[in-house]
Parts: structure tokens; C-alpha cells; sequence
């Protein structure tokens, strides 16, 4: 099988939770024996060592884009009624480079790595009616909502964020249903993910974790706490 992996971020080292989830999904995809394309955004240099390391596992693209948010970012989402979040990683560019590769390689399915990659991988379904697979890391639009929420009442910010929201809740109930399936991390947050799109195809999938890495004891005991 031949996987194209679209990520937000290029995730070697893998020195923190999110990027340890990514980086794992990619080894185990080369582990189980499919031939692997990971894509993915940045706005830095890379790390040569960690370059060569993760292209043990397979090929690696790493697409030079901007993704700091600024107020042209935020004045264009409030006018065009689209998440900045998402705004930030689509351009036409990245998607004629897509179109371009996805030519030329002939995947079997895309895996997107988070709702922000979604609308590339939707739009290659379009075009080539590749089989999309949207892995929700989280359901995004809840931690826009936890930080508005935290945010004083007189911080302009409070409202712009808490505005960002709804427009990733609305965006997220329509990319969900149509993707061919959703990876969910927890059977909490597969539920919640279908409350808000109750047509998608939602499952529950684990974290990624390295069992070379980490071990179960069989000693250990988990407290009930």
C-alpha cells in the first residue's frame, strides 16, 4: 500500500507529545509494510540528523510555507467566515504541488494528520477520489473554546478567539462526514466527535505509542483515581 501522510508540522525529534503521536503513526505505517510519502509544512530549517533519521521510515517532503498568525490571517477569516486555523495551511500552491505528486506517485489512501490538513486531503479526494483517513489528534475546536473561556472579559482577544471557535465547530461538522473515516485518540472524544457530525464515520484508535519504548509491567497496577 501506498500512504501519502499530510502533516502540519515536520515531527523529528519527536520531543513532545503531539509530534511523538505523528512520528509514531508514520513508523508503524513503514512497519506494517506500506510505502510511505510524508509531507508536511514549515517555516524553519531542519534538522539534518533528525532529516536523515526519519528517512529510514520514508520519504520525506518538507514544503517551505508561512504559518505565523498575523492580522492580515485574522482580518481575512473574519471576512471570508473561514477558520484562520485552517486558513493557514491551504494555499493553492500547496495544493497544485499535491495534485502534482499525488500524479505522479498514485497513492492508495492519504492520511491527514489533524483537521488543519483535512481540506488538502478532501480536495485530492475530489480531484482523484483518493480514499482520506483524518486522524483527530484533537477535536479542535473545543480548545479555541477552553482558551476563549479563560481569557478576561475586557481582553479584545477573549471574543476574536471565542469567534474563531464557531467557525472551526461549523468547519468541523462538515469536514468529519467527508472524509472515508475519522481516528478518534479516546472513546470520550469518538463520542463527542459524533454528537458533532452524527454522519461521519468515527472510530476509536490508540495514541502511538512505542511498545519497544514502553513496556507493561506485569507488576504494574493502575489506581483507581
Amino acid at each position: 500500500m501506498k500512504i501519502l501522510q499530510l502533516s502540519p508540522q515536520f515531527v523529528f525529534p519527536a520531543d513532545d507529545g503531539g509530534k511523538i503521536g505523528i512520528a509514531n503513526i508514520y513508523k508503524y505505517f513503514h512497519e506494517q509494510g506500506a510505502e510511505v510519502v510524508y509531507f508536511c509544512l514549515s517555516e524553519n530549517g531542519i534538522d539534518q540528523d533528525a532529516l536523515k533519521a526519519a528517512s529510514e521510515y520514508g520519504k520525506i517532503i518538507i514544503y517551505k510555507h508561512n504559518l505565523k498568525n498575523n492580522l492580515k490571517l485574522a482580518i481575512s477569516s473574519i471576512f471570508s467566515l473561514r477558520p484562520a486555523y485552517l486558513k493557514k495551511h491551504y494555499s493553492d500552491e500547496i495544493l497544485k504541488f499535491l495534485v502534482d505528486l499525488y500524479e505522479k506517485e498514485k497513492f492508495d489512501v492519504i492520511h491527514c494528520d489533524h483537521t488543519a490538513m483535512a481540506p488538502l486531503g478532501l480536495k485530492l479526494k475530489e480531484i482523484f477520489g483518493a480514499k482520506v483517513g483524518l486522524r483527530l489528534h484533537n477535536i479542535e475546536y473545543r480548545i479555541w473554546d477552553q482558551y476563549a473561556k479563560k481569557l478576561s472579559w475586557y481582553n479584545p482577544k477573549k471574543y476574536f478567539i471565542a469567534f474563531q471557535s464557531k467557525l472551526l465547530k461549523k468547519a468541523e461538522a462538515m469536514i468529519y462526514p467527508q472524509v472515508d473515516v475519522c481516528f478518534a485518540i479516546t472513546d470520550d472524544e469518538q463520542k463527542l466527535a459524533q454528537i458533532l457530525a452524527p454522519s461521519a464515520y468515527i472510530v476509536t484508535s490508540g495514541v502511538g505509542v512505542d511498545f519497544e519504548k514502553w513496556k507493561r509491567h506485569s507488576f504494574s497496577k493502575r489506581e483507581s483515581n
